[in-house]
């Protein structure tokens, strides 16, 4: 995934684009390699896009009708294509705004009914700017607005295009324990269920562990040793532990956050 946008590099905007995307992926069975945030600058996009190996690639950002609009320019750049106006978006445009004559459109406005001449336009049903797919010997990139109510209201055309993967399955456990008394048991564990991803995450009071594997009986097993394990360990340590952490009780072992 690749986001774009100067705003994003300065702080400006929380890039929630990211995230979301990562989740719909995820929930299709889609790993996501690598997420990067690279500013509004026509030849590093391009430089991004030819040096990426990932079979499928995601870009957000600069489709508007600005200045600092120009991932269109980047993968053109990058695809060895060139930028045509495709009147089916150009004529949606006119209707949108009320138009009779292509006359009435300036010169920045029909910038964004520029596409690669061997794109797919993918429509916004909320905005003006369309999103566009282009399909390359080893790749599909896949190039949509930054605002985040376009993105989203287009995701699901994206995912239509992306063949589904294996779904992991996903457990969570929340402790009040703190991840260096049980860094060991979690170590352990990924020794005893190899087949079992781990992943640990202080939220607040607590400290949010996630267990996902493609393999559910594997899975059930990692979470009833961990659960058992560190209910052992939170009684070894005692309350002084959790008076420790602030909250004063216990969490539900089998709560999802």
């Amino acid at each position: 995934m690749i986001c774009i946008g100067d705003e994003l590099l300065r702080g400006d905007t929380i890039n929630t684009n990211a995230t979301y995307i990562a989740q719909k992926l995820t929930e299709k069975g889609v790993r996501v390699a690598r997420i990067l945030v690279i500013g509004d600058d026509k030849i590093e996009i391009a430089n991004t896009i030819k040096n990426s190996e990932e079979r499928i690639l995601i870009l957000t950002g600069g489709l508007g009708p600005t200045p600092d609009d120009i991932t269109r320019e980047g993968v053109v750049i990058a695809t060895g294509d060139e930028l045509h106006i495709n009147h089916e978006i150009l004529n949606n445009m006119m209707k949108e705004y009320g138009l009779h004559h292509v006359q009435e459109i300036d010169e920045q406005m029909a910038v964004m009914a520029k596409l690669p001449s061997r794109a797919v336009p993918i429509s916004n049903p909320v905005g003006v700017a369309p999103g566009f797919l282009v399909e390359t010997a080893k790749q599909k990139i896949f190039v949509l607005p930054g605002v985040p109510s376009e993105m989203k209201a287009m995701m699901n055309d994206v995912l239509s295009y992306i063949e589904e993967g294996i779904v992991q399955d996903v457990r969570w456990i929340n402790t009040s324990l703190p991840e260096p008394s049980m860094s060991g048991l979690l170590y352990d564990m990924i020794t005893l269920f190899p087949n079992v991803s781990i992943g640990s995450y202080p939220h607040g009071s607590l400290v949010r562990i996630r267990l996902s594997s493609t393999n559910e009986e594997e899975l059930g097993s990692a979470f009833d040793w961990l659960s058992s394990k560190l209910q052992l360990l939170e009684g070894t340590l005692g309350s002084a532990d959790r008076v420790q952490k602030g909250d004063g009780k216990s969490e539900d072992w089998n709560a999802r956050p």
